[in-house]
């Protein structure tokens, strides 16, 4: 087992103020036999009030709405896990199913990190799964090629990528206007 602290910093800054519409935050890892949250925090500026949800794939969902105009919008989060997924090759697919066809599959979004020895080395990052019968849903990665194990932590899983965005939302403001964006990523070994 291994504690893991996630930071994840989004940050907009339009130089005047807008008007924010609500914004869906998908933020908070899946929780589940290899992986459990000690504690989470989530800070947001300005003035605003959140509602939690479950969507339709299990997935937490905040969705923040607004109660002023802003010129920044910040959106932090700070979660602790601790995350069990030692051992990704060790199962054992049931006998019918050996010969991988009509398997179900999903993409995943969420962040990786390097080793120990890689400190600061995290981002969000994406996947995929398969069901497989017997150990159920098992990670591929296909840009590093290989199994996801506790370098992988999954926040949300859906059928198209463009789903799953950590921050999605909107806003009126002048035409025109582009806000510079924030994001740092961070996983720290505890």
């Amino acid at each position: 087992m291994q504690r893991l602290r996630i930071t994840h910093l989004t940050e907009y800054q339009f130089g005047s103020p807008v008007t924010l519409l609500p914004h869906r935050l998908l933020l908070r890892p899946r929780e589940g036999h290899d992986l459990h949250i000690e504690t989470s925090k989530l800070e947001i500026a300005p003035a605003h009030t959140a509602k939690w949800h479950r969507d339709v794939f299990d997935n937490s969902v905040a969705v923040v709405s607004f109660l002023e105009p802003a010129a920044r919008l910040t959106i932090a989060s700070e979660v602790v896990i601790q995350h069990y997924e030692e051992a990704p090759l060790d199962f054992l697919v049931e006998d019918y199913a050996v010969s991988h066809l009509g398997l179900a599959s999903r993409f995943v979004s969420g962040y990786s990190h390097g080793s120990a020895t890689e400190a600061g080395n995290a981002s969000t990052h994406a996947w995929i799964e398969v069901y497989l019968p017997g150990p159920g849903w098992k990670g591929f990665d296909p840009t590093s090629g290989e199994l996801t194990g506790n370098r992988h932590i999954p926040v949300a899983v859906a059928r198209h990528p463009q789903t799953l965005p950590p921050v999605a939302g909107s806003f009126v403001g002048p035409a025109g206007l582009r806000p510079a964006l924030i994001v740092n990523v961070q996983v720290t070994a505890l």
